[in-house]
C-alpha cells in the first residue's frame, strides 16, 4: 500500500502482449487492469506468429494450453517479392 492507495498495473491494449503480461502479473498476485479502445472484436485478416521464445514465455505464464489449442503449426514458410517471385 502507499499513502493508502492500492498499487496496481494498467495495461494499455487487450492484444496478445496485453494480455499475457495481465495474466502473468495476475498469477503472480499484482492487482492488473486490462483498458481496450476497441469496442469490439473484429476480423482482421492478420497473422499472430508464436515464435518459440514466445510459446515457453506463455507456457511460464501459464497459458500454455491456450498456444495449443489455438496455433496453428506452421508446415512452410515462402518468402516472395512484391510482384509474388520467391526469394
Amino acid at each position: 500500500m502507499n499513502g493508502g492507495q492500492e498499487n496496481r498495473v494498467l495495461i494499455a491494449g487487450a492484444g496478445l502482449a496485453g494480455l499475457a503480461a495481465a495474466s502473468a502479473l495476475r498469477a503472480g498476485g499484482v492487482p492488473t487492469n486490462v483498458y481496450e479502445r476497441a469496442t469490439e472484436l473484429l476480423p482482421a485478416g492478420a497473422v499472430v506468429s508464436v515464435m518459440a521464445n514466445a510459446a515457453a514465455g506463455l507456457e511460464r505464464a501459464g497459458l500454455g494450453l491456450l498456444v495449443e489449442e489455438v496455433c496453428v503449426p506452421v508446415q512452410r514458410l515462402d518468402y516472395l517479392d512484391w510482384k509474388g517471385r520467391y526469394l
